[in-house]
């Protein structure tokens, strides 16, 4: 082959289709260990409201904005239309001592003291960020990579030696404030605030640019739209555009290996020259010219990978260091929208980490049928997934989405639906967690989109690496995933014509 790609999440195969559109040619084979494409994106038909009798709904990654030009333009030119998500009406907010209030507009209104609380810690920590986020480590112009990673400046030191716990802790006074910047915490990293790196949270924010636009669902913001038909449709045209033989599924990937053409039969290198070998876990072995490596960090680990160069020792102990997310996603659809019915969008947000639900928006599709979609992170998901049976867990969490809605007619709406359906990203076979893994702290240094560039030239420039971990732009989202695929793509055909193959 000329290339090989390992994973068929979106990054992986926008990267196989990208390098097609350059080099329509290339003998290319995509290889997903899972029996389905889409990675961390999963469509699923419902019970619903609807005509049909079924709709669709996303237990993966779901939302885009138009502030992610990337995915916005994909959908596009796979023909996939995207709709606002609602947001008119009421908002909730639990409280950590469980009262709840309701609000409008971006942020939740906690009062005055909290509200000027809230205000002031956004600006310090976007402050920071706008310093310490930046990637510093390598430059990003090619050809210009070091051997080895640079010491950090002694502000990202600090900032990788405090976690986002100690982080939260000093920017804001109030109990309010602190509960609501670890929920906040937990639904963006799916982890706890104790388990994630200042320096790692700095640059994911910075990657994106603006804090607000993290948590906003106006059309600017990154739950401004959904896509008809689920997310998961992305990779399923993306895969129909790689055309017959180009994609194998089931097929796990034990590891990658160099393999000088010397030792091969002239038959298997006529163009001479390294070539790298993949591995499969069935015992196949795989030859191409150049690898793509499109997993999560975690799973990457799991690979043999070849060089003891120290860029790429610094990669590997990135990767090992990479702590999957917990997350857990919840579709719970109704007879109707009753909650619209009633003045509230559909939007709750809990500051209670001993309860189940962390948020929830309004998943009504643009057919009509009615639904919410709740998400719990961090120890709130482990706690549930500690729970015995599927029926615990659906009466815990519609338990708790009851004292969301403070009149009884309301609390057995929320209870009375038509269907539940879960899904814990931690038990994902070949995936590890969802929206993506995070680094710990000490190890925010380590940059993946910085340390992919730091180790261009391991086998020749032959292993390149993909995957939303290793954008530069909105890490942990589908974007990000778009952005790094296209890199990788731009590197890989550039490679293939300098050594005219293909």
């Amino acid at each position: 082959f000329d290339a090989l790609i390992i994973g068929a999440g979106i990054s992986g195969l926008v990267a196989a289709v990208r390098l097609l559109e350059s080099r329509p040619a290339a003998r290319l084979l995509v290889l997903e260990a899972k029996d389905r494409v889409g990675g961390r994106t999963l469509s699923t038909a419902l019970p619903s409201s609807g005509s049909g009798g079924t709709d669709w709904w996303d237990l993966g990654g779901q939302w885009v904005g138009d502030c992610q030009p990337r995915v916005c333009q994909l959908a596009e030119e796979l023909g996939i239309s995207r709709y606002q998500q609602f947001n008119e009406g009421r908002k909730l907010l639990q409280l950590a001592d469980g009262r709840v209030t309701n609000y409008s507009g971006e942020l939740p209104s906690i009062g005055l003291l909290g509200n000027l609380d809230l205000a002031q810690a956004i600006y310090r920590f976007e402050s920071r960020l706008s310093v310490s986020g930046r990637s510093s480590l390598v430059p990003e112009a090619a050809g210009s990579e070091p051997a080895s990673l640079p010491e950090l400046p002694s502000d990202q030191a600090l900032l990788d030696g405090r976690t986002m716990s100690t982080e939260a802790a000093g920017l804001c006074w109030t109990r309010n404030v602190r509960s609501l910047l670890d929920s906040t915490i937990r639904i963006l990293f799916g982890q706890e605030p104790a388990a994630v790196s200042a320096l790692y949270a700095a640059r994911m924010f910075h990657s994106v640019g603006d804090f607000q636009r993290l948590i906003s669902d106006m059309p600017d913001g990154a739950q401004g739209y959904r896509l008809a038909g689920g997310a998961q449709s992305l990779s399923l045209r993306l895969a129909d555009r790689l055309g017959p033989g180009r994609l194998r599924l089931g097929s796990p990937v034990a590891g990658v290996e160099e393999v000088e053409t010397a030792s091969l039969a002239s038959t298997d290198a006529p163009d001479g020259g390294a070539r790298l070998a993949v591995r499969l876990s069935s015992g196949d072995r795989l030859l191409a010219r150049l690898v793509i490596a499109a997993v999560p960090p975690n799973q990457l680990a799991r690979l043999a990978l070849p060089s003891s160069e120290p860029a790429a020792v610094s990669l590997q102990t990135a990767v090992g260091a990479a702590v999957p997310s917990h997350y857990a996603k919840f579709i719970i659809t109704y007879s109707e929208a009753w909650w619209r019915r009633l003045g509230y969008s559909g939007e709750l947000f809990s500051c209670d980490p001993l309860s189940p639900i962390v948020t929830g928006f309004d998943g009504t599709t643009d057919t009509g049928s009615a639904a919410l979609v709740l998400l719990s992170a961090g120890r709130p998901s482990q706690d549930l997934e500690c729970l015995p049976t599927p029926e615990a867990r659906r009466e815990a969490v519609l338990r708790h989405l009851a004292k969301f809605f403070p009149h009884d007619s309301a609390s057995g709406l929320a209870t009375d639906c038509l269907h539940f359906a879960e899904k814990f990203w931690r038990a994902e076979p070949f995936n590890g967690g969802c929206p993506s893994d995070v680094a710990p702290c000490g190890f925010g240094r380590f940059h993946l989109a910085d340390l992919a560039a730091a180790t261009a030239g391991l086998c020749d420039g032959r292993l390149l690496f993909a995957g939303t971990e290793f954008a530069r732009r909105w890490v942990g989202y589908m974007e990000g995933a778009i952005e790094s695929g296209e890199r990788a793509a731009t590197a890989a055909a550039t490679k293939l014509e300098a050594g005219h193959d293909g």
